[in-house]
């Protein structure tokens, strides 16, 4: 078949359970697949399938790929300010990544599968199938970075508001210094970004905006699309004559049964006042009195259904979460309890052992879903009846959206807690006093109305919305954006982006990480060397604020045994005696401290030690061979035999800690790392120096990355002078490599020719090499690069100021160094005598002129997607060994 846009409603049936689109959906995909370009707005009520932006975005893609529509942005970002609900996206997402394996037998899903696996320009490992990338940026887990290596694949990415717009604004929190010019530069150009309910992220609308507008001036010239910014509102838009927005409209409705049982379906909502409400910490009477009426909901509205549907219960604060699923568990009900900061292997867990639970198909086998915030929005639960705490009112209203959510029960309801005496609201955090009260105000008039808190019954009284934390927005301005490029610089005091990214600046509200490892070694410094070769992922992370975190680091310090902490930041562990935490940071902490209850970090006395994930479940790791009870099995092998198998798994570096004993594994060996050498936790630093199995020779590389580096450049559609910059670029990118001292650190041979990579050796015997070859410390190849390019573009004739200072820059950058220092001078660089080129770029300025050069000429975000796609050309080239 031949793929066409009226293939649209199949293929979203086929990924949909047979249900065909609504017909805005159909709308906003003509739109997308004949513009190329996404809404401003979308408009749609709760229910109403907002969540269906990511299969528009690939079928655009998969469209486009095979000739039959405009060209669309390859990145789509969803992001959403509930931790709980990124997980949801990309848990759906996943299951369309499933869907669309190469062995998808049905064929519309197979075209798109392989239109979208065509657009990719790496060749890939032989594991990677995938038809498109997916990632999660969430705050309190580390960073998925496999979304950068490909520039031309299409690419979903689920993200909390502060991970999204701090990469956007080049300081990725939990990024290293160097990755931050490849995820600013990505996001920037050839993005859409989906903010979903935009009103609680108005800053961050404003700022994605205004990068938008900043990369838009120099669009054209870089060929490529700047940032399209979608904001969504689950307000209907009326009659749809707002040009700038695509969504539901009132009036067709009623000509589609399936959304109008879903939006008209009557929700009556009821209004329930307690003498124990506080709002703040939960009371055993507040909790008790919350039980009881969960239970009479369940007999109502749950037992009495065949199928069993399950009630919902969702309350303000974290804690009371977890102590009401824990007293109504002890009361005889089956209870699951979902908040926002459950470590991903739980949630798996929870979801592989009740699959429908988070879904509209339901789980049978649960009474009750205790749940925070997390499921106000982007969840598809369909609950049978509801108990919620007083919030404001549009959070109340997304809540409700969960309820009866197709609407094919005509029984059910929302019964809505708060004080007994409405006098009594009181800020209760997260919220303030006037939401509540005005949302009380609001519930009362709701419950009025037979409708109750159906979705467009609400449209004609919506929901009073929270008021903004802040007053008065920040613009970002270009001089704020030059200081924010200064990426590899070591500032005095970061840039506060909340600034630029939140609507409230209460620093506590930014996220932190909790790992808990087993079998740590004692001594700090082999379990420091174990932690640095099988680093914190992002399946065994548990969410956590700053605060908490804090308090975690200080109670683990006071502790008797294992009082020890380490910090995971960026790409690196921190030796921090303070351990000041900050967003992004992960905790790395033995796992005899009790850290948590329910899957949630808690950090007073109530708290248990955390079951730490199997090591088989930790991305690339083929095995891990640890003393005691292990080590008998091990007694008899040869240091010669553990040496060829570890290097058969493909093994990277050394043994660690040490070399083997040569006759025998020695016994005070806490541990062996098997790394599998094709998984991504090679970092790039390694595949500067390293390759698998064969030692790969400058001249061959420098070639292959020039060629990469001009495919990649015309897949994505970059102007054709672009694409010969790029080719440049990445020909002259390893230039200095041929220096004497780099060299002996490779290893080269008399007699052959200049290494760009050496085989691979034990991380022994690179660090004995580094110390004994003549390398400055610090030495950096990029800043030598800089100068032999300057040469070579001499010889070759290259005279255009503007494209000859490009490509010098992408060579000094081409490793996120360089922005826009270098540590050496013009003598430090040289064995010998110095260059006069050097002296002028490093001792007078000139290397800092060019780099504000560059910005001028293709803006501060043009200049960092430039560098993305030299990078990843080189990038593509070193995991293949080419």
């Amino acid at each position: 078949m031949s793929l066409d846009l009226n293939d649209f409603g199949e293929f979203f049936a086929r990924t949909h359970g047979d249900d065909a689109p609504f017909r805005w959906q159909t709308r906003l995909a003509e739109r997308l697949c004949t513009t190329g370009r996404w809404p401003e707005r979308i408009d749609a009520p709760t229910g109403s399938g907002k969540s269906s932006v990511v299969d528009i975005h690939l079928f655009a893609n998969a469209l486009h790929a095979v000739g039959a529509g405009a060209r669309v942005p390859r990145r789509l970002s969803v992001v959403v300010n509930r931790r709980g609900l990124v997980d949801q996206h990309a848990v759906r997402a996943q299951k369309l990544a499933e869907l669309l394996n190469p062995a998808a037998d049905d064929a519309i899903l197979a075209e798109v599968a392989a239109a979208l696996r065509s657009l990719r320009t790496g060749q890939g490992s032989d594991e990677d199938t995938e038809s498109f990338v997916l990632a999660m940026l969430r705050g309190g887990v580390p960073a998925d970075r496999r979304w950068v290596d490909d520039p031309s694949r299409c690419v979903i990415l689920c993200a909390t508001p502060d991970m999204w717009g701090s990469r956007l604004l080049m300081r990725g929190y939990g990024s290293s210094r160097y990755a931050r010019p490849r995820e600013a530069g990505l996001l920037a150009y050839d993005s859409a970004v989906v903010i979903d309910e935009a009103h609680l992220n108005r800053q961050l609308l404003l700022t994605a905006q205004r990068v938008g507008e900043l990369a838009a001036r120099t669009a054209v010239r870089l060929g490529v699309a700047a940032l399209q910014t979608v904001e969504t509102t689950a307000t209907p838009a009326g009659s749809g004559t707002d040009p700038a927005a695509e969504g539901v409209n009132s009036d067709e409705v009623e000509t589609e049964p399936v959304l109008a049982r879903r939006l008209l379906t009557a929700k009556p909502v009821h209004w329930t006042g307690m003498d124990s409400w506080t709002g703040r910490a939960p009371s055993a009477r507040y909790l008790e009195d919350l039980a009881v009426l969960i239970r009479d909901q369940h007999k109502r509205f749950g037992r009495g259904i065949p199928t069993g549907r399950t009630v919902g219960c969702v309350v303000n604060r974290v804690d009371t979460a977890v102590k009401l699923a824990a007293l109504l568990e002890k009361q005889g009900l089956r209870v699951e309890a979902r908040v926002g900061r459950m470590r991903p292997y739980d949630l798996e867990r929870m979801l592989a052992e009740k699959p429908g639970l988070l879904t509209a198909a339901g789980d049978a086998t649960t009474d009750v879903l205790v749940a925070t915030q997390t499921v106000e929005v982007g969840v598809d639960i369909d609950l049978a009846a509801m108990v919620t705490e007083l919030a404001p009112g549009s959070a109340l209203a997304q809540r409700a959206g969960r309820v009866n959510r197709v609407g094919e029960s005509t029984e059910t309801e929302v019964l809505v807690v708060g004080p007994h005496d409405p006098e009594k609201v009181v800020d209760t955090p997260p919220y303030v006093k006037d939401d509540l009260t005005a949302a009380y105000d609001w519930v009362l008039r709701r419950e009025n109305d037979p409708k109750g808190l159906a979705p467009l019954a609400i449209s004609h009284d919506p929901a009073p919305t929270a008021q903004s934390r802040r007053t008065l927005l920040q613009r970002l301005e270009l001089s704020d954006a030059h200081l924010l490029s200064r990426t590899n610089d070591p500032l005095c005091d970061q840039p506060d982006l909340g600034l630029w990214l939140r609507d409230d600046l209460d620093p506590d509200q930014a996220m932190a990480a909790v790992v808990v490892r087993a079998h740590l070694p004692e001594d700090d410094s082999i379990a420091l060397e174990l932690l640095r070769a099988v680093p914190p992922t992002d399946v065994e992370a548990f969410p956590c604020r700053l605060g908490e975190a804090s308090g975690l680091i200080t109670r683990v310090q006071l502790a008797e045994d294992r009082s020890r902490v380490f910090l995971w930041r960026g790409d690196r562990f921190v030796d921090d005696p303070e351990i000041q935490v900050r967003p992004g940071d992960v905790i790395v902490l033995d796992d005899c401290h009790p850290v948590q209850v329910k899957g949630v970090v808690v950090t007073d006395t109530s708290s248990r030690p955390a079951k730490p994930v199997p090591i088989d479940r930790l991305p690339g790791i083929r095995e891990i061979i640890l003393t005691g009870d292990m080590l008998d099995e091990f007694a008899d092998m040869t240091a010669e035999d553990a040496q060829r198998d570890y290097e058969d798994a493909g093994g990277i570096g050394q043994l660690v800690p040490g070399p083997l004993e040569p006759t025998s594994i020695d016994p005070r060996l806490s541990w062996i790392v098997i790394r599998d050498a094709k998984s991504g936790t090679v970092d790039e630093e390694t595949r500067q120096e390293w390759t698998p199995n064969k030692h790969v020779f400058l001249d061959a590389h420098s070639e292959a990355v020039a060629n990469r580096a001009f495919m990649v450049g015309q897949r994505v559609g970059l102007a054709e002078p672009l694409c010969e910059v790029v080719r440049h670029a990445g020909l002259d990118h390893d230039l200095g490599k041929k220096i004497d001292w780099f060299q002996r650190l490779l290893g080269r041979g008399s007699d052959d020719p200049p290494l760009a990579k050496s085989r691979k050796r034990s991380e022994y015997q690179a660090k004995r090499t580094r110390a004994t070859c003549g390398m400055p410390t610090g030495w950096r190849h990029e800043q030598q690069s800089v100068i032999d390019a300057a040469h070579a573009l001499d010889d070759g004739g290259v005279t255009d100021a503007w494209f000859r200072d490009l490509i010098l820059r992408l060579v000094g950058t081409s490793h996120g160094r360089g922005r826009p220092g270098f540590p050496h001078s013009a003598a430090e660089l040289s064995s010998g005598t110095t260059d006069p080129r050097a002296v002028t770029l490093f001792d007078t300025g000139r290397w800092d002129t060019l780099i504000e050069r560059t910005h001028i000429e293709w803006g501060i975000w043009g200049a960092c997607y430039l560098e993305a796609l030299l990078r990843a050309a080189d990038g593509q080239c070193s995991q293949e060994g080419t």
